[in-house]
C-alpha cells in the first residue's frame, strides 16, 4: 500500500511541475518539449514500483543527477596526467597493433601460433601523433609440415597491409 501510495504521490508532484512549467512557457513549440519531458519523467515514475516489485537489478537513477564514478587514468607518484594518458595511448596502440600482426600471422597455412612484441622509437607522442615503429619481434610457431616460407609470407603481408618496412621485421621460426 506504501509503494502505491509513493506511486501517486510522484506522479502528482510531476504532473503539477510539468503544469507550472508549461504555463511558464510563451512558445507553444517548447511546450511540446516540456510534455515530452515530463512525460519521459512519468515513464520513470510509473517504472520504478514495478521494478522494486519484480526485484530486477535495473539502474533507473537519472544520469545528470547521478555523481558518475571517475573513470580517470590513473597517475603514478610524480608522473603528470598528460603523461600518464599518453602513456595509456601507446599502450593500447601496441596492443592493437600486436593483434592486427597475430591476426595475419594465423591467416598464413602453417602457422600454429604467433607472439609479437611491438617497440616504439620513442613511447612519448604528441597528440593525435602515431608514434614510429623501431622494431616488431614475431616469433611463429610452424607445424613440422609447414614450407619454410611461410614467415616470408607472414612478413610480406605485414608489408602490404600494416605498411611495416621489412628491415623492422625480425622474424623467428619454430617448428613443432
Amino acid at each position: 500500500m506504501a509503494g502505491l501510495q509513493l506511486l501517486v504521490r510522484n506522479l502528482i508532484v510531476i504532473l503539477l511541475l510539468a503544469t507550472f512549467v508549461e504555463m511558464l512557457l510563451p512558445s507553444a513549440q517548447m511546450q511540446r518539449f516540456v510534455r515530452l519531458i515530463m512525460g519521459l519523467f512519468v515513464i520513470a515514475a510509473v517504472l520504478q514500483p514495478v521494478n522494486a516489485f519484480l526485484h530486477t537489478p535495473l539502474a533507473m537513477d537519472i544520469p545528470a543527477w547521478v555523481t558518475p564514478p571517475r573513470t580517470d587514468v590513473a597517475v603514478w607518484a610524480g608522473e603528470e596526467p598528460e603523461q600518464a594518458a599518453q602513456g595509456a595511448i601507446v599502450e593500447h596502440y601496441r596492443s592493437i597493433l600486436s593483434n592486427e600482426i597475430r591476426s595475419l600471422a594465423l591467416g598464413v597455412n602453417g602457422v600454429r601460433d604467433a607472439q609479437v612484441s611491438v617497440r616504439f622509437v620513442n613511447d612519448q607522442l604528441r597528440w593525435l601523433e602515431q608514434p614510429d615503429i623501431a622494431s616488431v619481434t614475431l616469433t611463429l610457431t610452424l607445424y613440422a609440415q609447414a614450407a619454410e616460407s611461410s614467415g616470408q609470407q607472414v612478413s610480406e603481408k605485414m608489408r602490404v597491409v600494416l605498411e611495416i618496412p621489412v628491415e623492422k621485421i625480425v622474424l623467428i621460426q619454430k617448428w613443432e
